[in-house]
């Protein structure tokens, strides 16, 4: 009886112990294929979205009263060339931008629906601003009792523009941070002016009620005096119920506080009926104010400041009711499908752009040179840096020395930079500054005919002398300097024009379905999405709820499983260099720790010489020491030689094992002496016993020796932390580290890595367990 039910519960302990020891492994391969939110989220599951064949993607609308930019989704080379970006923008484009605030997907087809509820999408192709002047007519006659509000509405009168005009109100009313009726704003705004009221109530509450004005007399008519009981029966009932109110009042806003910061119609009207039920008997009073001078001081220091909250709900409604009367056209259909375009297809776009381009041949030939032979996303900086070069070389043709041209190309750089910068922002005075340089005239009298702050051009025609001063100085000829620095700046700017068109066209879309309007969709850095619309103002899409959703197919889905591996390889610089490095360093070591110990052991079984067993007994007592005490002398021997940061520092410290010198003795001695001896008799060296006899038997330990120092080597970091510098001889334990950094750790990228560097060791370890374990279990055995 005792045997039926003890076979049960071994086997339930082992299988217990093989899902506890397993269960790391399991979670770091799922880790692996996690996206980059889900490895930080809490608590952790065992699930993943990139486990299905389509996800929701978080979208948040970007505005702007000019240009539509998510400034997290500019390149590097996009930043230093904002100003250039944005004159772009607002000269040719109009853009409606979303910033992905989600994991972005690498591949798949895109939909965009920008009524996620399915509702009609409205908006409008042109605009009355009269109609806008009205609004903001009405908008001023409303009694908000706000400086601020009454000076940005006569802001905007001296807008000519409609549509730049109603997308300020709109972003100053609903959406930037100080927003009139944004949620935060509303709520604060409404806690401080029901506090305030009911702060004053409790101080001045009981003076009211007992104003002399309201004493009746002898003298008074059976009128006033019914009317006095009346405001003091209101009075009384104010004090006494508005705590209550405001106590309804902080529970409503407790639970609205909670949501988007924008607030939507629906909820503007949800706020004024509540806040209206609860002070509407306060804010419209039955008594005369001009005649009863109590009720002039309650309205001022009671109603007035409730009624400028209930007016400012008004007047945000009047807004949104405005914006949404002003969109004529309807639609049902308001859906865009887009997926990326294969590389080739970039590339032909980008050779035929920059082939159509007004610039010269030999510019053109230069880009498309690069564009052929390299990487694109490399070709922007190779340009620049073949300018840079360029530049360097002709101020040393012209007579500074290596030393000098480097402070003055950085001073040429400088000043065009600044110079392109203050151009883009005045307008067209391009060719008259230029030809004002080239001809060394004063440009600083055209910058400064075009309203640009005297501190700018102080700081240009500073940094314009430094660089003739530095000329002067070296006898160069000033008018060379000056066609330098025009060149310069041309240089520059084409490769802002390169780098511009290289963006526009990379993150461009390959568009499946969309409205005649949309002219183009852009992906840009896999962080925002960009909809450029055929003249038709992104304004008015502000106001939907939009949805965005990605479908895979098979192959992509696949894809995205093991993305993760991918840009752990490319995250890991010299991920190439830390395989071959690691893979050479462990097979050497092994080989030459296999050979050194396979003689040790032999002569410690089989040869008899004068204190073998005390010298092999010192072997031993060596695995007694931890291998943290020998780091330092063993580092300061190996800088003595010079070894540091090198292939010997990482295999000849490493190539003899005392334990496996001591796994192969324990089984050459379990081969018995008898046969050594016959060999002998028969002729057959040491050295030909050892190899021909003993290594063909012991094939199983050797194995087990050889897969232990093997993973060892493989495995060791700390050994190869200290005696390397450079990645170029680096291993992948130390690889691993490159994903820790101080801004956090890419968890789902580290355990990619992790996994794809031990999968030798585990592929291994299957091929030779057999002899692994026959190994083990044969060694000390005679």
């Amino acid at each position: 009886m005792r045997k039926k039910y003890f076979k049960p519960i071994v086997y339930i302990l082992v299988f217990i112990g093989v899902i506890t020891m397993l269960m790391p492994f399991a979670w770091m391969i799922v880790t692996s294929f996690k996206l980059d939110s889900e490895v930080e989220s809490w608590p952790p599951q065992w699930t993943s979205e990139n486990f299905a064949f389509s996800r929701q993607l978080n979208l948040n609308l970007v505005r702007s009263e000019d240009v539509s930019i998510d400034f997290s989704s500019l390149t590097i080379e996009e930043f230093f060339n904002l100003n250039t970006l944005l004159q772009s923008m607002r000269s040719e484009e109009k853009v409606l931008s979303y910033s992905v605030d989600d994991d972005a997907p690498y591949r798949g087809i895109m939909t965009l629906k920008l009524s996620a509820a399915g509702n009609p999408v409205s908006y409008s192709k042109k605009f009355d601003n009269n109609k806008l002047n009205e609004l903001i007519n009405l908008l001023s006659e409303e009694n908000v009792e706000n400086k601020e509000f009454y000076s940005f509405l006569q802001t905007l009168n001296g807008i000519e523009d409609p549509e730049l005009k109603i997308s300020s109100l709109l972003n100053q009313m609903f959406y930037k941070e100080n927003a009139f009726v944004s949620r935060k704003n509303m709520v604060s705004f409404v806690e401080e002016t029901s506090l305030s009221v009911l702060e004053y109530l409790e101080k001045n509450g009981s003076k009211l009620i007992g104003n002399s004005k309201l004493k009746i007399t002898d003298e008074d008519s059976s009128e006033e005096r019914l009317e006095k009981e009346e405001i003091k029966k209101y009075l009384e009932s104010v004090v006494e119920k508005f705590p209550t109110k405001v106590g309804k009042l902080s529970l409503f806003l407790d639970d609205f506080i909670k949501g988007k910061p924008e607030l939507a119609i629906e909820e503007i009207n949800k706020f004024e009926t509540e806040f209206v039920n609860l002070f509407s008997d306060i804010m419209a009073t039955e008594f005369d104010s001009e005649k009863w001078s109590v009720m002039r001081v309650f309205d001022k220091y009671v109603s007035s400041p409730l009624k400028t909250v209930s007016n400012l709900l008004k007047a945000g409604d009047m807004t949104f009711r405005f914006f949404g009367d002003a969109q004529e056209i309807n639609t049902d259909d308001f859906e865009i499908a887009f997926r990326f375009k294969p590389s080739e297809a970039i590339r032909e776009e980008l050779i035929r752009s920059i082939g159509e381009s007004g610039y010269s041949v030999s510019e053109k030939t230069l880009v498309l040179d690069l564009i052929e032979k390299n990487d694109l996303e490399k070709t922007t900086n190779m340009l620049m840096g073949i300018f840079d070069e360029q530049l360097s070389e002709n101020l040393i043709s012209l007579g500074f020395d290596k030393d000098k041209s480097i402070s003055v190309s950085s001073s040429i750089k400088e000043f065009t930079e600044n110079l392109n910068s203050e151009i883009n922002s005045a307008g067209k005075i391009e060719n008259d500054v230029i030809a004002a340089i080239t001809a060394n005239d004063n440009f600083s009298e055209i910058l400064a005919g075009n309203d640009i702050p005297k501190t700018r051009i102080s700081v240009i025609n500073s940094q314009y002398n430094k660089i003739m001063g530095s000329a002067e100085s070296g006898n160069i000829d000033l008018a060379k300097i000056n066609r330098l620095i025009v060149k310069r700046y041309e240089d520059s700017k084409f490769v802002k024009y390169y780098s511009s068109l290289y963006t526009k066209i990379s993150s461009s879309m390959e568009i499946i379905k969309a409205p005649e309007i949309v002219k183009d969709v852009r992906y840009k850095n896999r962080r925002s999405v960009e909809i450029v619309f055929d003249s038709v103002n992104p304004i008015w899409f502000w106001d939907e709820n939009p949805e965005l959703k990605v479908d895979y197919s098979v192959s992509e889905w696949l894809a995205n499983l093991f993305q993760n591996y991918v840009n752990a390889w490319e995250t890991g610089k010299y991920f190439g260099n830390y395989y071959f490095n690691t893979v050479l360093v462990a097979t050497v070591t092994t080989v030459l720790d296999i050979l050194f110990a396979a003689m040790a052991a032999f002569a410690f079984s089989k040869l008899n010489f004068f204190g073998k067993n005390f010298l092999f007994s010192l072997f031993l007592a060596t695995m007694m020491v931890p291998g943290e005490v020998l780091l330092v002398p063993n580092y300061i021997t190996l800088s003595k030689f010079g070894w540091i940061d090198t292939y010997y520092a990482l295999i000849v410290p490493w190539t003899v094992s005392v334990f496996v010198i001591f796994l192969m003795r324990q089984h050459f001695m379990s081969i018995p002496n008898e046969l050594y001896d016959a060999g002998r008799i028969d002729g057959i060296s040491k050295w030909g016993f050892l190899w021909k006899i003993i290594i063909p038997l012991s094939k199983p330990v050797i194995i087990t020796g050889a897969l232990l120092k093997f993973v060892g080597s493989w495995n060791s970091f700390l050994w190869v932390l200290i005696v390397t510098k450079s990645p170029e001889v680096r291993t992948l334990p130390v690889g691993l580290s490159n994903f820790n950094s101080d801004v956090g750790t890419l968890y789902n990228q580290l355990m990619a890595a992790s996994t794809f560097s031990m999968l030798p060791i585990v592929i291994l370890f299957l091929f030779v367990q057999k002899y692994f374990i026959q190994g083990i279990s044969r060694t000390g055995l005679k």
